[in-house]
């Protein structure tokens, strides 16, 4: 049986079969489907490119309320016809055979007939009708590519994208001349909102890191892209994103790293804080104000930049108005809500800023028990099966999933119509279909009391 020797994370060293690691597409199709991600996530193009000429980043509330009316009729577009491609590679003979009938695709199927059914007696028919079908096509999308391509195939699928973004997002604010990374205040933006561009490059540097530990020769390219993305993270100065990044890689790390390891990076952890606390006491240096908000000037720490007040509002006034089924499926944020909530917060916002509770509000108690359920469960599948198949992609998946849920505590990440949220439908299929479960054994050559933990460096490629 042909195999592909692969390098654990810290632990043994074993050849996969070429078998277990599911079926792989080729490199055309990857790339085809990633180009055409990277176009469908930055529609409408003279919008995104002019990005960050806008005022704080920010629309007004008269442009938020004509996006919310009319919508962007040239991404529908493209999101309508990424959807028939991936329904014609979901049609297409071969691939992985999908399974619904284990308790994650059993709660997924549950949460999509739920959203639908808000539509009922949704605020506003039209527009829940339209996002649900959005998000059938993301899911149509998202179940064709995971049919079709490896898991380690998926990583390399979201770095592409990833990289392209951020590459067209430097071209962009170097063209119009916004990017001035030494100027007080500034944030790079490319072609989102820095808010977007942070979730963008920690993402890059998620898949750069995890495509790094069993690159070979190639892992200082991908680290040096994994240094590159972490820099214009910074540059963001998107908090939210630098936390969950961190946060993801911490679980990441907990659930893989061997006992031995943890305990010696814990206990230099520990020294390290306790040397820095000492420090901070001895006056040696202050952690200010504005280290912690990364020198944002919209900053109000007291209200998390007047996430409080907006929370406190949604939760006492919206959310006990239908707390159960909520408004409808993304039909919450009306023009005349938006109008409304914008007025009372003297601040325009056409979301709530915490994923759950824009998941209450829209889907009710019960759709968001659905949502965050079979998230938790995906984060769990993906990290066991890191555990049995080290390198095969599946904690990349653990750690998208991990990083929603995370940031969704600050920002409206999840039930929305953007690359996140498909990187993370196509992460769940993956954990939908058949054959990618199986625990890996180690093969006869690993099976000696003190395995080789250091295999010479020819042995050391990667899975492709």
């Amino acid at each position: 049986m042909s195999t592909v020797p692969l390098k654990s994370v810290g632990m043994h060293t074993w050849d996969v079969p070429r078998a277990e690691l599911g079926h792989s597409a080729s490199v055309m199709f990857v790339a085809f489907v990633a180009i055409l991600a990277t176009f469908v996530f930055t529609m409408p193009v003279t919008e995104s490119w002019k990005h960050s000429t806008y005022e704080n980043y920010d629309n007004t509330i008269d442009d938020a309320e004509a996006s919310v009316r009319e919508g962007t009729l040239s991404r529908q577009i493209a999101l309508g016809g990424f959807a028939l491609i991936g329904v014609a590679a979901l049609a297409w003979p071969g691939g992985k055979t999908l399974r619904v009938h284990n308790v994650l695709g059993a709660i997924c199927v549950c949460y999509l007939a739920w959203c639908l059914a808000t539509c009922l007696w949704s605020d506003d028919f039209s527009m829940s009708l339209r996002r649900w079908i959005a998000l059938m096509c993301e899911v149509a999308a998202g179940v064709a590519i995971a049919k079709r391509t490896s898991a380690r195939q998926f990583v390399w699928f979201v770095f592409t994208c990833t990289l392209a973004w951020l590459g067209l997002g430097v071209l962009a604010e170097l063209s119009l001349g916004t990017f001035r990374p030494l100027e007080e205040g500034h944030r790079f933006a490319g072609v989102f909102h820095p808010n977007v561009m942070g979730v963008n490059a920690a993402l890059l540097t998620l898949a750069s890191l995890y495509l790094a530990i069993a690159a070979g020769r190639r892992n200082w390219l991908l680290i040096s892209v994994a240094a590159l993305s972490f820099v214009f993270l910074l540059l963001t100065r998107s908090r939210t994103s630098l936390a969950a990044m961190l946060v993801a890689i911490a679980v990441f790390w907990i659930f893989t790293a061997p006992a031995s390891r943890k305990f010696f990076h814990t206990l230099l952890a520990g020294i390290a804080a306790a040397c820095l606390t000492m420090a901070v006491g001895l006056g040696m240096f202050d952690i200010s104000a504005n280290l912690i908000t990364m020198g944002r000037a919209d900053n109000e720490m007291s209200t998390f930049t007047g996430r409080v007040p907006l929370w406190q509002e949604l939760l006492q006034e919206f959310v006990p108005q239908r707390p159960l089924v909520g408004h409808g499926y993304g039909a919450f944020w009306t023009a005349d809500h938006i109008a409304e909530v914008s007025r009372s917060q003297d601040w325009v916002t056409t979301h709530a800023h915490s994923s759950y509770i824009d998941l209450v509000l829209n889907v009710g108690y019960i759709g968001a028990a659905l949502c965050a359920t079979a998230m938790l469960l995906a984060a769990i599948a993906g990290l066991r099966r890191e555990v049995r198949r080290a390198g095969a992609g599946y904690g990349f998946i653990a750690m998208i999933v991990v990083f929603g849920l995370t940031a969704g505590l600050t920002e409206t990440y999840i039930g929305l119509t953007w690359f996140l949220s498909f990187f993370g439908i196509c992460g769940v299929c993956y954990l939908l279909f058949d054959g990618n479960g199986k625990s890996i054994q180690p093969s006869p050559s690993s099976e000696s009391p003190r395995p080789n933990r250091y295999p010479p460096r020819h042995r050391r490629k990667a899975i492709v």
